[in-house]
């Protein structure tokens, strides 16, 4: 059965969002690597149609940002899957396809033919997985299938009048602004609320780190990996010394890539959007100008409060994401005094009892550009920001600590590493990475540490 026109025009709107944020994305990811040569690379996965419609638009002064479109996202992730992996993971091989599959219904619309609901179906899943996939949890809300009822048709209401859900090209923020600043009834964009009383711990054992969060109210992580990806909550809570010491309500969570370009990743009631970029924006240039893109958390007046770990050993991990709502909190000077003598135990919180992960998610956290997981194999895969390629760290039984390097993170690692023990890698894997062997936890924190300073 074919989809009706109703249906076509939430699903026109559905692509238009995701092409939007797909783009955005590749934008992104290769400036990471390449600074302002991005396009340079990019045109390298045009065929010779494509690169000729591309110079033809140019030369008649279109922006190289606004010419990217669903034909060119399949193969750019057919050519590009190494740059791809670290947030795609296994999913990169079936992206080509997942990206295949979006645009033959797309191109169905754009040509005025049937879609049948099957087809259409399979482009709002794909569309969601990838969203998912990279973390923009708005924009899967977003372009939730017509089920659903949350990808609303075209209409006679003013776009304004419906919920920003986030991330969005800062650009797009601007044109909302720009139309809702010619309405004087509204002053602000209208967003989903927080769903529940959810409370953010972040691990700020790091001294610098919770400095930074006590002194300017804000709390900055990178934005890229799977380690930082965080729910919408409406509180945010500090821990550090085996507590959460201090509690507060989170405005709004902007990711700044560059004093220009910005990403709303959620906001928590009517915030001035306008405002929350612009403060974003500021903290990030003045606090980690080095370490873009950067998460920045907006956050409210921070209360005292003593909420404590009574398990062994301290944090694993950047963050945990825990319900809150059986306090009936009214706000972060309720949430404190309600928390203040409480455990984690009374909360059902459990945590990990591998002393591995532990002093390694310690040593990470001392260098703000890296994040950690643990992997199937009792590997832990620690990843750089805006580097291609990981650290693999695992103990072994006989020989220690087993160290391996892949991608480019090895490429420029493996020289230093060398340098640092003074010898030569023990062996090779049957992929060609290099790998090295050490007794010593010291060893393992000085290979992480050296990992973080390049």
């Amino acid at each position: 059965m074919n989809i009706n026109q109703i249906e076509k025009d939430k699903l026109y709107r559905g692509f238009e969002l995701f092409k939007e944020a797909f783009s955005s994305y590749i934008i992104s990811l290769l400036k990471r690597k390449l600074g302002e040569d991005w396009k340079k690379e990019f045109l390298k996965t045009l065929s010779p149609n494509q690169l000729q419609v591309w110079e033809k638009k140019e030369k008649r002064g279109k922006n190289p940002e606004n010419l990217i479109d669903f034909q060119h996202f399949k193969y750019f992730a057919i050519k590009n899957k190494d740059l791809l992996r670290d947030d795609f993971e296994e999913k990169t091989e079936r992206l080509p396809t997942l990206l295949e599959e979006i645009i033959e219904a797309r191109n169905s619309y754009a040509h005025f033919d049937s879609i049948e609901e099957d087809e259409a179906m399979k482009a709002w899943i794909n569309m969601r997985s990838i969203a998912k996939l990279l973390g923009m949890s708005e924009l899967e809300q977003e372009i939730r299938s017509p089920e659903k009822g949350n990808v609303q048709a075209k209409s006679s209401v003013p776009e304004l009048e419906k919920p920003a859900f986030n991330p969005l090209p800062i650009h797009l923020v601007k044109d909302k602004i720009k139309a809702e600043t010619q309405t004087p009834k509204q002053s602000f964009i209208p967003v989903q609320p927080t769903s529940g009383q959810m409370l953010d711990i972040v691990n700020c054992a790091n001294p610098d780190f919770r400095k930074t969060v006590i002194s300017h109210n804000v709390y900055l992580c990178p934005a890229q990996g799977g380690a930082y990806k965080h729910k919408q909550c409406k509180y945010l809570g500090v821990y550090w010394e085996k507590q959460v010491g201090a509690v507060a309500e989170i405005e709004a969570v902007i990711d700044v890539y560059s004093i220009d370009k910005a990403f709303v990743y959620f906001n928590n009631g009517d915030q001035n959007v306008q405002e929350c970029i612009a403060t974003a924006k500021e903290k990030a240039l003045k606090l980690r100008p080095n370490h873009l893109p950067i998460r920045v958390f907006l956050l409210k007046k921070l209360h005292s409060t003593n909420f404590t770990k009574d398990s062994p050993g301290g944090m694993f991990g950047s963050k945990i994401h825990l319900d809150i709502e059986n306090l009936e909190a009214t706000d972060a000077e309720d949430l404190a005094k309600k928390l203040q003598g409480k455990k984690y135990s009374d909360f059902g919180l459990e945590t990990k009892k591998d002393n591995t992960l532990e002093f390694i998610a310690s040593a990470v956290l001392l260098n703000p550009d890296l994040s950690v997981k643990e992997v199937p194999g009792g590997y832990h895969r620690i990843m750089k920001s805006g580097w291609h390629g990981s650290l693999w760290i695992n103990k072994t039984a006989t020989r220690g600590y087993r160290i391996v390097t892949t991608g480019s993170t090895g490429t420029t690692l493996n020289p230093e590493i060398k340098l640092l023990l003074g010898r030569d890698n023990d062996e090779e894997t049957a992929e060609g990475y290099k790998v090295w062997f050490v007794e010593n936890k010291s060893d393992v924190e000085k290979v992480i540490s050296l990992y973080g300073q390049l």
